[in-house]
């Protein structure tokens, strides 16, 4: 096999990746536009993450969080790099959001995707955005969005358990 062959045969690879990326990304945003009820979402989020619920989990939390950045960039965030993640036995870990592949590739979906979502949609998936939600009440309470700050995403890995 040549450098070339192999060259391709990586890069082959890597679009599959993507694309299958992309169509995970799909269903999943199908999920989030067309479930009302919670406890139906995360069963439905769960069944299309059926080999990870570490990445049912990502998806549940980096989805929205994701989306609220690109629709309130002005708002700023607290350790705004990092996420925490806490395992099961109340082990707190810090990580990079640039080092998360998964974060990265819904990014990139979403920076794509997001400006065809129509409001319903986007209240859709903004509803499970902790950040969108303290905003919201903040705004509704007075507050502008110049003095606004949030939280980085804290997730616990146990929701999809």
């Amino acid at each position: 096999m040549s450098f070339i062959d192999l060259f391709n045969r990586t890069k082959k690879t890597h679009k599959n990746k993507i694309d299958d990326y992309n169509d995970l990304f799909i269903k999943v945003l199908d999920v989030f536009f067309s479930q009302n009820n919670d406890t139906n979402f995360q069963k439905e989020l769960g069944n299309i993450c059926t080999n990870s619920n570490v990445i049912a989990e990502q998806l549940y939390w980096f989805f929205p969080s994701i989306l609220f950045n690109k629709m309130f960039p002005d708002v700023k965030r607290v350790d705004g790099d990092t996420y925490t993640v806490c395992d099961k036995e109340g082990v707190e870990k810090k990580y990079l959001y640039s080092s998360n592949l998964l974060y990265q590739a819904i990014d990139s979906f979403l920076s794509t995707k997001y400006h065809t979502f129509d409001r319903d949609q986007c209240l859709s998936l903004l509803r499970h955005s902790s950040e969108f939600n303290a905003v919201n009440k903040a705004l509704n309470n007075g507050s502008k969005l110049d003095d606004l700050m949030v939280f980085s995403i804290y997730m616990s890995n146990q929701l999809f358990r």
